[in-house]
This record gives structure tokens, sequence and C-alpha cells, in this order.
């Protein structure tokens, strides 16, 4: 099994963050056991290097890392396990986390333009696979699955929970079993609109397998 980096909120890793579904396409043709890709009808919206999630309720669902795309098809990181039949759902997904009062919102009166204790959250990035997550990298997506609730405006670090916060941090290489704590930040400048008031973020990981 390759390294699988997963995102946790809290330091036991026993609450992983819901996934949240950003394409949905098909299985085009039948895929056995142990293969290392799969084809299907459409790749469009999906980030070059993410997870899928193939729904199969007769020979099991499966979750599953994947290091490119090439047309419609998707290069695997680790190898299917179950043999799946052609026409599927398969589920390409990311991470939404959740920043701040989800419920009122943050206040947009410009004493949360910078980081503090109610525009900022904690999450854990741990390697539930059995090989080093080589140079991984953490960043935040203005792009996907759509600005809506204000993703532009978010940032993350690793240093702490007031400083380091960038677009996108590359952490040191990530053992199996062990974890980065990180940190996001919804940032809301005076005057801004409490329409599109940040409450939530989108993360995409990238990293190779050693």
């Amino acid at each position: 099994m390759p390294a699988q980096l997963k995102i946790y909120t809290d330091s036991a890793h026993t609450s992983e963050v819901p996934h949240t579904t950003n394409a949905s396409t098909t299985l085009n043709g039948a895929v056995s056991a142990g293969a290392g890709s799969i084809v299907v009808a459409s790749t469009t919206g999906m980030p070059a290097q993410g997870y899928i999630d193939i729904v199969d309720g007769t020979n099991g669902n499966e979750t599953l890392p994947y290091t490119s795309i090439s047309g419609t098809t998707i290069n695997l990181a680790k190898a299917t396990a179950f043999a799946h039949a052609s026409g599927l759902t398969v589920n390409q997904w990311v991470y939404v986390l959740l920043v701040g009062d989800q419920t009122n919102g943050i206040l947009n009166d410009g004493t949360n333009a910078t980081p503090n204790a109610n525009n900022t959250a904690t999450f854990y990035l741990y390697n539930a696979g059995d090989q080093v997550a080589q140079s991984p990298s953490i960043a935040t997506s203005n792009t996907s699955p759509s600005t809506t609730s204000g993703f532009t405006d978010t940032l993350v670090s690793i240093t702490s929970a007031t400083t380091g916060f960038s677009a996108s941090v590359s952490p040191a290489n990530i053992n199996a079993g062990s974890q980065v704590q990180f940190w996001v930040v919804a940032q809301i400048p005076s005057g801004q609109s409490g329409i599109n008031n940040p409450q939530q973020c989108v993360i995409n990981v990238s990293y190779s397998s050693i």
C-alpha cells in the first residue's frame, strides 16, 4: 500500500473530515482486481492528483488515491482491491474544512483580518499508508468546488495558529503512521460583504509515495 494522506479534526486521527464530491462520473469499462488505472466517462473538473470513491454495492466500495489523469484514464496510486463492473459511479472528492462559526459566520468588522481564535481552525494531515509521503504540499483551492462561500479568502499554515499563513505550504516528508498539524484561517477585512463571508476551505493535498 502506498502513502495515503487523510485529514482529521483530532490528533488521535479518529474523526476524518467528510468527503465532499467535487466531480461525479461512471466507469467506462469493467475493472479487474489489482488494476493500476481506471477509465471513466469524464474527468472534467478533477484535479491532477487526488482521491476517488468507486461506489460498488456488490463487490465493495473503494477509496483510492490517484497520481495523474491522462484523458479519461485515472492512474491510481493504489491498485484496486476488487473487481468493478462498467457503469458504476465514481466520485472524485475533496475535503471541505469548516472554519469559524458555521451558524453566524465570521465578523467582517476588520477584527478578523488577521488570524485569531474566531477565524482559525486546527486540522491534522495523517499518513494512513505504509510508505513515506514524499514532498507533500497543502494548498487552499480558489476554484474547487466553488467560491460561493468565500474559499478565496482562506490560507493555510504549518507553523502556528497565528503565523506562517500562505496559499500553499510544504511540510517535510511524512512517515507512515505520522502526521502534520496545520491551521486554516478565513480572513475577513472590514467592509467585506457578509454574503460571501468565508466559513469553509477546500484543501488540495499532493505528494509522491516512496
